[in-house]
């Protein structure tokens, strides 16, 4: 499921929740896309 986060400037950035331990929570703010290949 993708959330939505707002910096101080107001720009709303889209991540993921990847990992959730007892305190820890460890979250991905990079393209869906970033570091695949694509198919020609």
């Amino acid at each position: 499921m993708e959330y939505m986060a707002s910096n101080p400037d107001g720009v709303q950035m889209p991540f993921i929740i990847t990992n959730v331990e007892d305190e820890t929570v460890t979250v991905d703010f990079n393209h869906p896309l970033a570091g695949k290949n694509p198919k020609l």
